[in-house]
């Protein structure tokens, strides 16, 4: 399809940051105890739309764009920036989560808003590459094709 980095990549991300704001709606100090299930429901969508798109979008991607002499280097990095991500929510969500910065509803919003400017980047950046050869996916990269889904 048209537009940057395809369809589901595009879904899946809009999914997961929309998940993740509907996780920072709930704040448990002004919502009834009854609803607290809306924000493990929040998180259990972000899973599923993450396992069906984002969650493979390193390994399809970079076995799509690089050349056979690079690509094993390039996918090692893509891992290590994928998993560094990874470990950098983690890491980063009880720190964000306290009463002293942004408490959970404020975490879950930073990451939603994260996974927002995501979204705008892949649709901006991210040509279509399904159904290309290599050499035509190179052409995309370097600009001598249109790219992303601004109607390049």
């Amino acid at each position: 399809g048209e537009g940057g980095g395809g369809g589901l990549c595009l879904e899946s991300e809009a999914a997961c940051a929309a998940a993740t704001g509907g996780a920072g709606v709930w704040e448990p100090r002004a919502c009834p105890d009854p609803y607290a299930w809306l924000a493990a429901a929040a998180m259990v969508g972000y899973l599923l739309a993450f396992g069906v798109g984002m969650s493979s979008v390193p390994w399809t991607v970079n076995a799509e764009i690089y050349p056979l002499h690079v690509r094993s280097a390039c996918t090692a990095l893509a891992t290590s920036v994928n998993w560094a991500g990874n470990v950098l929510v983690s890491a980063s969500f009880l720190t964000l989560a306290s009463p002293a910065w942004l408490q959970p509803h404020g975490a879950f919003w930073l990451y939603a808003a994260v996974g927002c400017a995501g979204w705008v980047w892949l649709w901006a950046r991210m040509p279509e590459t399904r159904g290309l050869g290599l050499e035509e996916i190179v052409a995309r990269f370097r600009g001598e094709e249109g790219r992303g889904g601004g109607g390049g």
